[in-house]
């Protein structure tokens, strides 16, 4: 089973099992969880950085019959993007 590097630089075994959450918690339909999960398995490399996972499953969201679903799945990264402050641009208003 590989192993996969976390952003705070821990190393894990891989589990889909996380994957799998992660797609539920976006609103993922049901009818994609097997598909998503068998795209991102068939990438998947000893060390790989989650941040890589992550983009592997955008990856295949974007080629789904509804593109709206990587939208869905990129919410929380778009969120993080924004800085720890949240809001940045609310200093200018």
């Amino acid at each position: 089973m590989p192993y996969v590097l976390k952003a705070s630089g821990e190393v894990e075994l891989f589990s889909k099992d996380k994957v799998l959450a992660s797609i539920k918690r976006a609103g993922i339909p049901k009818s994609l969880w097997a598909d998503t999960l068998s795209h991102v398995e068939s990438k998947i490399y000893n060390n790989i950085p989650t941040s890589e996972i992550y983009q592997h499953v955008v990856e295949f969201l974007e080629k789904s019959p509804d593109p709206i679903y990587k939208s869905r799945y990129s919410l929380k990264k778009a969120i993080m993007d924004l800085g720890p402050t949240g809001y940045p641009f609310e200093h200018y208003v």
